[in-house]
């Protein structure tokens, strides 16, 4: 089998949601940055983990400089909010929606029910749709655009 062209990063607490992402049939690895109480946490069911204490930005920082092989290891990076609710079919067909649509930077639409701050991010009556906004919650990046971006995550120390 074919390695993962994708990896999922999850910046987890103790109530992480991200459990439910390990389903059969994932084409993706998960990479979790724990940030939680509880030590160790999560380390055995994921392909990459670490221990960090930060915002999300700063957690990124982190990973990368301790784990530079990753950005030539995959091709695509979804790195969403521990609390969204989804599956490995859906992250699936998020990762094939965005290698098809040839964009660097994306974001998978919010259900209509989704708690959110941007009503553009919502799911709409159509398919495919083109934005300028994408927001820190659940970006898509390619390779090249993340390795171009990531070091721009240092100058931020929130999650805006």
């Amino acid at each position: 089998m074919a390695e993962p062209r994708n990896l999922v990063i999850c910046c987890a607490g103790d109530e992480s949601t991200h459990p439910q992402w390990l389903e059969q049939g994932r084409e993706y690895d998960l990479c979790v940055i724990y940030y939680g109480s509880q030590e160790s946490r999560y380390r055995d069911e994921v392909e990459h983990w670490l221990e960090a204490k930060g915002t999300k930005s700063q957690l990124l920082v982190q990973l990368f400089e301790a784990r530079p092989e990753l950005l030539g290891q995959y091709e695509y990076f979804w790195i969403p909010d521990d609390d969204l609710g989804t599956c490995a079919a859906d992250i699936n067909r998020i990762f094939g929606l965005f290698a098809d649509s040839g964009f660097h930077i994306g974001q998978p639409s919010l259900t209509r029910d989704s708690h959110c701050a941007f009503s553009v991010l919502t799911q709409k009556d159509m398919g495919t749709c083109e934005t300028t906004f994408v927001e820190i919650m659940c970006p898509l990046f390619t390779a090249a655009s993340l390795r171009k971006y990531w070091p721009l995550f240092r100058e931020s120390v929130c999650g805006w």
